[in-house]
């Protein structure tokens, strides 16, 4: 129903991150769009926060600059960004507000590091159990949190404690908790599948929790039951896994492709400019050059002319990172049933 607004949310802050001259390898939608709890009413309007992994420069690994982990404001929506070192430490850690990026299908990514970002999703199931008993502290930490902050006057929060005398939306991820901890631990639910909420009532429930339904009195009574309840969970994961040891060859695997990505990432900044060099393949396997070009998009109009015989047209070429460095290729099928190629080598 929100999927192309979200997007569109979504594309619009990885532009603006890009703007700042940030070495984006994608951003991600965090909250509500990943729970099936976004709201666009008059009555409530959910923001669509997002969470982005960067990478460092060269001059900030020689220089030894502290790794990137800020925040940026646009048009109140919040960017969470942190280099992608920092954000392994967070799946390492088990901080489930992170975890969840791996899951959502509101995403923008680099093409440039587009193998990398989903090796590591790919991983996602592996990445929640690396550390899974921290899995449930955190989020018993975290409803705890809620707890304190329900009632607390923020400076961002006092216009809903004065209309409630709370913050309903701590209250909803008090309740939102609860049922994911209850999923992924007592139901044996994976985490990717736990996040979003498919019971319709449970769902309406919440989102109404969210738009401040409930009384004072019953939302303190409500915060303290789930809150009690999550906890008393967590006490009877941390007893169950207690023998539990950090599964260091999956924390491994994924270091390894983190280190990939970032030797990548400075390879390329040290080679500087680049060329492609861009043939076409028909389904006789005879080679066509097309040109050598300063950006592989200024190749589509060429390679379109070509394909303009078979009736087809494309509109993007990427380049990705093979055994021989880089290069790319596009498979295309006609309306016969025959298979051309796009393919070529980038020259640096």
């Amino acid at each position: 129903m929100y999927d192309e607004y979200i997007n569109n949310k979504v594309k619009k802050h990885y532009d603006y991150l890009i703007s700042l001259g940030l070495n984006v390898i994608g951003v991600f939608a965090q909250g509500s769009m990943n729970y099936g709890l976004f709201i666009d009413e008059e009555e409530y309007k959910s923001d669509v926060d997002t969470k982005a992994i960067v990478l460092p420069t060269l001059d900030d690994l020689i220089s030894g600059s502290k790794m990137k982990s800020t925040k940026y404001d646009l048009d109140g929506e919040q960017i969470d960004v942190k280099d992608i070192r920092v954000m392994v430490d967070m799946w390492k850690k088990s901080n489930p507000a992170y975890l969840e990026i791996l899951f959502t299908k509101y995403k923008v990514i680099n093409p440039l590091y587009e193998k990398f970002i989903n090796d590591i999703i790919e991983m996602g199931d592996d990445i929640v159990k690396m550390n899974f008993p921290q899995l449930a502290k955190c989020m018993s930490g975290m409803s705890k949190e809620k707890v304190i902050a329900m009632e607390h006057p923020y400076p961002s929060l006092l216009d809903k404690i004065e209309k409630f005398g709370y913050d309903p939306k701590q209250l909803h991820h008090i309740i939102r908790l609860n049922r994911l901890i209850i999923e992924v631990f007592c139901c044996n639910v994976p985490f990717g599948e736990a996040l979003e909420i498919d019971d319709e009532r449970i769902r309406k429930y919440l989102i109404n929790v969210k738009k401040g339904y409930l009384s004072l009195e019953k939302a303190r009574e409500n915060a303290v039951y789930y809150d009690n309840d999550t906890r008393e969970i967590k006490e009877k994961v941390l007893e169950e896994y207690k023998g539990f040891e950090f599964n260091s060859k999956t924390y491994k695997k994924l270091m390894k492709i983190v280190h990939n990505c970032v030797k990548f990432n400075i390879i390329k900044q040290i080679k500087g400019d680049k060329r492609y060099l861009v043939f076409t393949q028909d389904e006789w396997n005879n080679l066509y050059y097309m040109g050598t070009y300063d950006n592989l998009e200024d190749a589509i109009p060429d390679v379109n002319n070509w394909l303009s015989v078979y009736d087809i047209q494309i509109d993007e070429l990427k380049e990705y990172p093979s055994t021989f460095g880089m290069c790319f290729d596009k498979e295309i099928e006609t309306k016969d049933e025959q298979f051309l190629m796009v393919r070529g080598f980038i020259l640096e």
